[in-house]
């Protein structure tokens, strides 16, 4: 595994994004939800700034001052380490959005593009 990391470090570092912005269509008849914003535990308030602070750091997230059409409340839960994971929760967009037609192959559709593959991995 360390060999692997070392000889694909460009793969292996970094926040994984990808180049680019994407747009995500909302159907025409949808009116914005704003929802509001969720309490953060005064317990967690410390370690929630600081995860928050990080995020926008790493330009993971970025705050924003001026009013948005679309607002999704924030939900915080800890991780078994102690470490907090910040989610939103946009069920309310998720309903607006316009799906883009993919079909996911079957299992039928993948095995027989893989020939005379021999070795397999997962990779979690």
């Amino acid at each position: 595994m360390d060999t692997l990391k070392e000889e694909y470090s460009d793969i292996f570092t970094g926040l994984g994004c990808f180049p680019g912005k994407y747009h995500i269509e909302i159907q025409p008849a949808a009116s914005p939800v704003t929802n509001h914003p969720r309490r953060v535990p005064r317990t967690l308030y410390a370690p929630f700034r600081d995860k928050f602070n990080k995020l926008e750091h790493e330009g993971m997230i970025m705050s924003v001052d001026e009013p948005c059409d679309w607002v999704n409340s924030l939900v915080i839960t800890e991780k078994r380490d102690g470490s907090l994971r910040l989610c939103l929760d946009i069920k309310e967009l998720n309903k607006n959005i316009r799906r883009e037609h993919f079909q996911i192959p079957t299992f039928t559709d993948i095995t027989t593009h893989l020939g005379s593959v021999k070795v397999f991995t997962i990779l979690n």
